[in-house]
């Protein structure tokens, strides 16, 4: 009889208790998704860039102010988990644009949802911003989604698939 009263708890709308376990195992799920989707790896510290080579890709930015081209260590493609890039901002006659304060979103587009790492974004010479923490945490299509200010206040958005 014990079992069935102690489990009648847990049964019935009407008690706090089932309330507030629904709510605990809600907060935990949603705690789990953000553990697994945090890699928390360190970025590499030995990053090579060929920003003279092709790019991963490039892309106009929205009011037609700048390009960007996109580049991966060693030229490699983008992959699922914690990934760096370097992009490469020019103006129209192609001079490199320095000063820039750029904010990078990773956004998952099928899902509707970002990364729940924030890329940190270090400025280099000649107009390059090498970004590390960039996470990609399940296969799918995604975009970076680039707001620039400073010298330049104009947005860019680059889409890829992530195997």
């Amino acid at each position: 009889m014990d079992a069935w009263l102690s489990l009648s708890m847990f049964l019935d709308p009407g008690r706090r208790l089932l309330r507030n376990t629904g709510i605990v195992f809600a907060s935990g799920g949603f705690l789990c998704f953000l553990l697994a989707c945090a890699d928390g790896s360190p970025a590499p510290s030995n990053l090579r860039f060929d920003t003279t080579s092709s790019p991963f890709t490039s892309v106009t930015s929205r009011q037609n102010r700048a390009q960007l081209t996109i580049h991966t260590p060693s030229n490699q493609p983008l992959s699922r988990g914690v990934n760096s890039l370097a992009i490469a901002i020019v103006d129209e006659q192609g001079t490199p644009i320095e000063g820039v304060q750029l904010t990078v979103t990773p956004w998952m587009l099928n899902h509707g949802h970002g990364a729940s790492v924030k890329p940190t974004v270090e400025p280099q010479a000649d107009g390059i911003y090498v970004l590390t923490n960039v996470s990609f945490f399940m296969p799918g299509v995604w975009s970076l989604r680039i707001k620039m200010a400073g010298p330049l206040n104009d947005e860019a958005v680059v889409t890829f698939s992530i195997l």
